[in-house]
């Protein structure tokens, strides 16, 4: 039966010995979840919608041109399974696993991965390939793919600023939670996560490119910029790591970085320019020395390394490679060592940006109310009663 032109609703037929029922069309551009238009068996099917394109809560990263292709997808991805209360789904929200930042615990020591033992670098990989092990059996999402997806969300969601004027906040609950979910495995509870000095020269066989830390790249077997890791425990032909594709236009499902002659050989960023940020006063507005260290920060350092690892690093999709969380440990040791540097600084809001941001009040999206309280600047500012640097 073919369903392209169907606008009649409701709509109610079998397919795949589902009974769909599909009461009412969207109007376009409605992002939020609605679960009151596609029911499987009774059961509604949580779907959003972006532009003229369809998702559903059991094909997060599959579009749909019509309610009817949605809903049959969703049916062919369960097989044979029952929609239960998790067809809710987490569109734009991480996994529980916060702790109360009001009661945070232990203060978590996070080390250079120079100054881990291999044991320690061990323990970590091994809990992060037990987070993306945990897979939902509605979503099919692992709880790992859970912080990919909510990345990637920040770049259709421009309202929550992760990649603009509170990048470094927004990225420090963002490790927090992340660190939370990997120490609250049990045999995990001494992990953290480390930080990667990419100012020093990368190299092959050097840490973090490492067979048996981040694995490296393939072969230089054609012109095209990136190529597939193929060594290290994220290789995908070692069978524990499978990227969810992040869009229809890109199936891709192993880890790709840049060419290893593009990667190696050089510093990703050079030591005088940290050293250049780190002098730069004002967190935001332009200052002797040109702009403000927090914009400083997020071209020069940010933006460089994510491009230059490249593959999977330079999409919205990033955190699919686990080398994601070194980098953005370094930029927060890096916010971290400036606050240090001026004790009296406080969070300023990047003046060309908007919205504007109030450390006091302004909640952190997409966690808001996850710990039964808004997460706002200033509740991690002060990191201190959570983590520190060794």
């Amino acid at each position: 039966m073919d369903f392209k032109n169907q606008n009649n609703y409701p709509l109610i037929y079998e397919f795949n010995g589902c009974q769909v029922e599909i009461k009412s069309d969207l109007k376009p551009g409605n992002i939020s979840l609605n679960k009151n238009t596609i029911f499987i068996n009774t059961q509604p099917l949580a779907i959003w919608q972006e532009g003229s394109a369809y998702h559903s809560i059991v094909t997060p990263f599959k579009t749909f041109t019509t309610l009817e292709e949605t809903a049959n997808a969703a049916v062919i991805a369960l097989d044979g399974r029952e929609l239960s209360q998790m067809q809710e789904g987490r569109v734009g929200r991480l996994p529980q696993g916060l702790p109360d930042l009001n009661n945070p615990g232990p203060v978590r020591i996070r080390k250079n991965i120079l100054n881990m033992s291999q044991d320690e670098r061990d323990l970590f990989i091994q809990a992060i390939l037990a987070l993306k092990n945990n897979v939902n059996n509605i979503t099919f999402r692992s709880l790992y793919d859970d912080f990919v997806k909510v990345h990637m969300d920040t770049f259709t969601n421009h309202d929550w600023s992760a990649h603009e004027n509170i990048l470094l906040p927004w990225h420090r609950i963002f490790i927090y939670h992340f660190e939370s979910l990997l120490c609250a495995q049990p045999e995990f509870e001494s992990v953290t996560v480390p930080y990667w000095d990419w100012t020093q020269v990368a190299q092959r066989d050097v840490l973090p490119f490492t067979d048996n830390f981040m694995g490296t790249t393939g072969k230089e077997d054609d012109d095209t910029g990136t190529q597939e890791v193929l060594d290290g425990p994220f290789a995908h032909t070692k069978g524990n790591w499978n990227i969810v594709p992040d869009s229809d236009w890109n199936p891709i499902t192993w880890l790709m970085r840049a060419k290893s002659s593009n990667l190696f050989g050089q510093p990703m960023v050079e030591p005088a320019i940290l050293s250049e940020t780190l002098a730069r006063e004002n967190f935001a507005f332009p200052d002797a020395a040109g702009e403000g260290f927090g914009y400083n920060l997020n071209k020069k350092l940010h933006d460089e390394v994510h491009n230059d690892v490249g593959g999977a690093m330079g999409s919205s999709a990033s955190p699919n490679d686990p080398i994601f969380w070194l980098h953005h440990c370094m930029l927060d040791k890096i916010w971290a060592d400036w606050q240090e540097l001026y004790p009296n600084s406080k969070y300023v809001n990047e003046p060309e940006y908007h919205p504007s941001f109030d450390p006091d009040t302004t909640p952190i999206q997409p966690w808001l109310d996850d710990i039964n309280r808004h997460i706002t600047i200033n509740d991690i500012f002060n990191y201190k009663r959570l983590f520190i640097y060794e």
